[in-house]
């Protein structure tokens, strides 16, 4: 299992890794550092300018924010995932974000 954990105050921040072909499950964990910040969770394949609308995936809730890709997903592939974040409210929106490559939890049956 590796991890990367980025500390950021801005309201934009954008970054990039790349999946090995190996099969792996990646987890993003964003956490808002103070009270009354609200940032929100865009990744994409496509676009290293991740912006709310070019995005494939998106989590925006308040508060903690979790995010899985298992293998199984239609748009799992490996290559470079650009993750772009974005605070709901203005000004800064101090966070922590951690991105975990981990062995899939997929179970297949022998029949």
């Amino acid at each position: 299992m590796a991890s990367i954990l980025i500390t950021c105050l801005i309201l934009l921040y954008q970054i990039k890794f790349s999946l090995s072909s190996m099969l792996k499950t990646i987890e993003c964990r964003l956490v808002p550092d103070e009270v009354g910040s609200d940032p929100d969770l865009y990744i994409s394949k496509t676009s290293r300018e991740v912006t709310r609308e070019n995005s494939i995936w998106k989590q925006m809730s308040i508060g903690t924010i979790q995010w899985e890709l298992q293998p199984l997903d239609l748009n799992y592939s490996s290559g470079w995932y650009y993750i772009g974040i974005y605070g709901s409210k203005e000004g800064y929106n101090p966070f922590t974000l951690t991105i975990t490559l981990s062995d899939p939890s997929i179970f297949f049956s022998k029949k």
